[in-house]
């Protein structure tokens, strides 16, 4: 028995050290490029700007307005894809897909870690509001929306990723946001 508990340690020790190395790790997000595009004609205007402060800290500025008052069942969807030198599959691998309905997505997003963080510094640098519907013909806009190591999990490698934050009207897409970037080793 206790030669089992000692082989079953050596097995796990090597494993547990990696997890902790990882979690001391320090990574910085490198961004490569932003666009932002309406792909529908309820989205009137759906522009961005993405500006680097410094090494692994950016800033998004966006514009948004819509026609239209949004339906209740409109929805928005985050989909983050990764491409890591060690994946076998040699290509792009879906990390997450979370859609929502808007009118829940404030009191609901809290339960993804990642998507809590958006929340948090979304309602620091915007109006757009708390409650449905967003507005038709009203100007919603982020300003210096910080993006950097803090939506980063602790577990995250070193990885090529894009991000895409689209809203969809009747179940038809009507306007996307799209980041490419990486991650780095913070210097």
């Amino acid at each position: 028995m206790l030669l089992k508990i000692v082989v079953f340690h050596l097995l796990i020790l090597p494993n547990l050290i990696s997890v902790i190395q990882t979690a001391k790790r320090r990574l910085d997000i490198v961004l490569n490029s932003a666009s932002c595009q309406p792909t529908h004609p309820v989205s009137t205007q759906y522009d961005c700007d993405l500006k680097k402060l410094s090494a692994g800290n950016y800033a998004l500025d966006m514009s948004l307005m819509f026609s239209k008052d949004l339906n209740t069942n409109s929805e928005w969807q985050t989909v983050v894809y990764f491409n890591h030198a060690q994946l076998k599959t040699g290509g792009w691998m879906k990390f997450m897909d979370f859609k929502m309905n808007i009118c829940n997505f404030f009191t609901t997003a809290k339960s993804v870690p990642l998507i809590k963080a958006i929340v948090g510094e979304m309602r620091k640098s915007s109006n757009l509001p708390y409650q449905c519907p967003l507005k038709g013909n009203f100007l919603y806009t982020l300003s210096n929306f910080s993006i950097n190591s803090k939506f980063l999990p602790s577990y995250t490698p070193l990885v090529k990723f894009n991000f895409s934050f689209n809203t969809y009207d009747n179940q038809k897409l009507i306007s996307q946001l799209f980041l490419e970037g990486s991650t780095t080793l913070r210097s």
